[in-house]
């Protein structure tokens, strides 16, 4: 009987002892996989972080080149943070079974950072494309006014030819560039209508009064 007594209290112990462990590594498995989310949650932020200082960036290219690049790299961009916004809401999924309330609190302000950058990223991509149009714009006005001048300065010219055989030929260049400034007038409208596009910007208007300066010289 004692015996039979020992063997009962030494069962009842393991089983106790089992059970405690059982408990224990519960909890340590809950407690790993909490930390574990929230050091998920902390590379996230990192990488949020460091795109919301990028998209802050007031550089959106000074020439047609440089802008296409700056676009270019900005919707990269956008793909990288459309999977880190898919990654978010597997996180958000996972998080009722989070035991921790700093995993709570720190994927409330993790998504908070992530609607910023999103917004963020939305409004540069609007300032690139505007950008980007009026470098093109400048580089058709730029083109433009150049080919107006070489008109202007044949149309100004003084040289009527020392001859009736020069003053021919002359006749025939002057006809020649006349025939192509009154061909130019689809690309005037053209380059005007594109500045209506862009807006009220400060640079359209001088580049549009540049144009009319060298189509309708006084």
């Amino acid at each position: 009987m004692q015996i039979t007594k020992k063997l009962n209290e030494l069962r009842q112990a393991w089983e106790d002892l089992k059970a405690a462990s059982d408990a224990r590594y519960k909890t340590l498995e809950k407690s790993l996989a909490a930390h574990t989310y929230v050091k998920d949650l902390v590379e996230i932020e990192q990488w949020l972080n460091e795109k919301e200082e990028e998209l802050r960036s007031e550089n959106f290219g000074k020439d047609k080149e440089t802008s296409v690049k700056l676009l270019k790299k900005h919707k990269t961009l956008e793909l990288e943070l459309d999977s880190y916004t898919g990654l978010m809401k597997e996180m958000d999924s996972q998080l009722e079974k989070i035991d921790l309330q700093l995993a709570r609190d720190k994927n409330e302000s993790v998504n908070v950072l992530l609607k910023n950058v999103v917004k963020l990223a939305n409004a540069r991509r609007i300032k690139l494309i505007n950008n980007l149009q009026l470098n093109e714009f400048n580089d058709e006005v730029g083109d433009f006014v150049g080919i107006m001048g070489e008109y202007g300065n044949a149309f100004k010219s003084e040289d009527y030819g020392v001859d009736y055989e020069h003053l021919l030929v002359i006749a025939s260049r002057y006809e020649d560039v006349k025939t192509k400034y009154d061909a130019s007038e689809p690309k005037f409208k053209y380059i005007k209508e594109c500045g209506a596009k862009i807006g009220n910007v400060d640079d359209v208007i001088r580049h549009v009064e540049y144009v009319n300066f060298y189509y309708f010289p006084s």
